[in-house]
């Protein structure tokens, strides 16, 4: 697949065909009108073909394990390039949870301590191990929603001496909210405090550059944005933070060394793996990295900038038509403060869903209402489809 990157004259020409393109690839459409991609995108061809390449040797030959743990760091380097970061800070995971988790404990906060956070808008990955803390004497301080965001305003007045971490979402889940990452860290930044970023719905859709951003460490599950499999996950922590952080699980992966895995190394003195590699234990999820590694062929030809664009043009047209047609939509208006999530109100969500679903379109309800989620791959004739739909059965 090859993809234009020329921004300028061809315009909604060339990002038509490259839309079109980029749609080829997911066969679904073929039968179903898919706008569930928060929840997972299905699974594009040239990526099918990735794990059928990988079942073939698994099958033929067992493994390719040295071949394999080379490509593993190639990747590695590719999403760091994909995210703005040094090789070095990124770690792969199996999900965002594991991500989040991994970085709660090994902080090591102390008692005492408090983490600023809105449960209302994120996903339970990034409240959870934030409440395993409490048992640790850790406080957790909560900041209201106010029209479905985070007032950075309400985060900066619930900051005290104490304060250690601030966790959000880049983009909520449930409201489809984008916080603005840039001053949040500016301000955590002034005061010593880290940034925690659930990009479980971000990235592959909104343009990621984490050092611009500044934030100080982002976990991501691969099966939304990314394009690629469950089990698959990645965590960026800032090198400056990972090197003083001591991972809670230990094996030879998280060690420096060139040794064999199966080499103990020097016991009395162990040294850690420099960056966030530090927080990897074991083989890698093979199947997952490499479906990664073909995923961001896609994202890349089609070009971050280029996907962006397209998301937000769609959510602006469906939240204009869902408020012409009398629906509360919780999603904001403004094309800063949302991405590719668009969530509106129904007095029976997940009736509509299943209604939705018996006419092969896919939706989803969260937390009692009805979440629209688009990628590269979705067009104008799907929301044509989806509108005509939600009008006949009412609101």
């Amino acid at each position: 697949m090859a993809l234009g990157n020329d921004l300028s004259s061809s315009g909604s020409d060339r990002t038509s065909a490259d839309q079109a393109i980029f749609r080829g690839e997911f066969a679904i459409f073929e039968r179903t009108i898919y706008l569930d991609n928060a929840a997972r995108t299905p699974m594009a061809t040239s990526v099918g073909e990735e794990v059928a390449r990988y079942v073939d040797v698994a099958r033929a030959e067992g493994a390719r394990k040295s071949e394999w743990l080379d490509r593993v760091e190639t990747v590695r380097e590719r999403v760091a390039k994909f995210i703005g970061a040094e090789r070095a800070e990124v770690a792969f995971t199996k999900n965002t949870s594991e991500g989040i988790n991994l970085v709660a404990q090994s902080l090591q906060l102390p008692e005492g301590s408090n983490v600023i956070i809105c449960p209302e808008l994120e996903h339970a990955a990034n409240v959870y191990p934030w409440v395993n803390l409490m048992h640790k004497g850790v406080r957790l301080k909560h900041v209201p929603a106010r029209d479905g965001r985070v007032d950075l305003a309400d985060i900066e007045a619930r900051i005290d001496a104490q304060t250690k971490v601030v966790t959000v979402s880049s983009v909520s889940f449930v409201s489809g909210a984008r916080t603005d990452l840039r001053e949040l860290s500016k301000m955590c930044r002034a005061r010593g405090i880290f940034l925690m970023v659930d990009a479980a719905q971000s990235l592959g859709i909104v343009p990621t550059n984490v050092d611009e951003l500044g934030v100080d460490a982002l976990a991501c599950s691969a099966q939304k944005g990314l394009l690629s499999v469950y089990g698959q996950g990645l965590l960026y922590c800032r090198k400056e933070w990972a090197r003083t952080m001591h991972p809670p699980f230990l094996s030879r992966s998280s060690v420096d060394g060139a040794a064999h895995e199966s080499d103990l190394g020097d016991l009395e003195h162990v040294v850690l793996c420099d960056g966030a590699i530090r927080f990897e234990t074991g083989n890698p999820n093979f199947i997952g990295v490499f479906t990664l590694d073909r995923a961001l062929d896609l994202l890349e030809e089609a070009s971050p900038e280029r996907i962006f664009a397209h998301v937000t043009y769609l959510a602006s047209r469906l939240i204009a038509e869902l408020k012409d047609s009398g629906h509360r939509v919780v999603t904001p208006e403004s094309a800063e403060h949302r991405a590719s999530i668009v969530v509106f109100e129904h007095a029976d969500p997940e009736g509509l869903v299943r209604r939705l679903q018996e006419h092969r379109i896919v939706v989803s309800a969260r937390r009692g209402r009805v979440r629209i989620s688009v990628h590269m791959m979705n067009n104008d004739a799907d929301l044509d489809r989806l509108l005509s739909h939600i009008g006949s059965v009412g609101h």
